[in-house]
C-alpha cells in the first residue's frame, strides 16, 4: 500500500517526451513524468492519520459511456463484469469497503452524460442501504457540427427530439463540469 504523496521538486521529465498537447515546449509542468513506484512513501499503519486523510477524499468515476458496442442498452457501468457484479457494484463496494474498514465518510461522484443520467438515477435506489453517498452530476453537451458547412447542426435547444444532435465532450470536461454543478464548491465546504 502507497500513500501516493511525492514531492513534486524531484520529479524529472521523462527524456526526449513531451505532452503532444503542450504549445510550449519548455514549460516544465507540460513535460510527461514518472515516478518510480517504490520511491512513493509507506502509508503510516496511524489509524487515526488514515482516518483523517480518508475524511478529505472523494472518488470520482466517470459514467458518461454507453455500452453499445459490448451489447449494453445503458450506461457501461451496468454491464455485468464479474459473478453478477457490475462496473458500478464493484466501484460501490471499494468506496462501501474503505468507509466501512476506517470509519469514514468517503463519498462516490459519478459523472454522468445526458446519455446516462436518466438511467444511472434509477439504477443508484438499489445501493440506498449501502454504507456511502452517492452524488452525481452531468457533464456538459456540444452541438455536432455539420461536415459540409462546419455550422452546428442543432437549430435550438438539447431535446429528447434532437438528442442525436449533441455529443457529451468526454473525460477533459469532468473539471469544468465538477465546477459548474456547484458539486466542487460543496466537497471542499465538506473540507475535502
Amino acid at each position: 500500500q502507497r500513500c501516493g504523496v511525492v514531492n513534486v521538486d524531484k520529479i524529472t521529465p521523462i527524456q526526449g517526451r513531451k505532452d503532444p498537447d503542450a504549445d510550449h515546449e519548455n514549460d516544465k509542468e507540460s513535460k510527461y513524468v514518472c515516478v518510480d513506484y517504490n520511491s512513493i512513501p509507506e502509508c503510516p499503519e496511524d489509524y487515526n492519520l488514515t482516518h483523517e486523510l480518508l475524511n478529505k477524499i472523494a472518488v470520482l468515476k466517470l459514467n458518461g459511456g454507453l455500452g453499445t458496442t459490448m451489447g449494453c442498452r445503458g450506461p457501461k457501468s451496468v454491464i455485468e463484469v464479474r459473478d453478477r457484479l457490475t462496473f458500478l457494484d464493484l466501484s460501490v463496494k471499494q468506496v462501501e469497503f474503505l468507509n466501512t474498514k476506517y470509519g469514514v465518510d468517503v463519498p462516490l461522484i459519478l459523472m454522468n452524460s445526458f446519455n446516462t443520467e436518466s438511467a444511472t438515477e434509477r439504477i443508484l435506489s438499489k445501493y440506498a442501504d449501502h454504507n456511502l453517498k452517492i452524488f452525481t452530476f452531468t457533464q456538459h453537451y456540444f452541438p455536432c457540427i455539420d461536415k459540409q458547412t462546419m455550422s452546428p447542426i442543432p437549430t435550438g435547444p438539447i431535446t429528447k427530439e434532437t438528442e442525436d444532435q449533441w455529443y457529451p465532450p468526454g473525460h477533459g470536461n469532468v473539471y469544468q463540469s465538477l465546477v459548474d454543478s456547484g458539486l466542487l464548491e460543496k466537497l471542499l465546504g465538506q473540507g475535502r
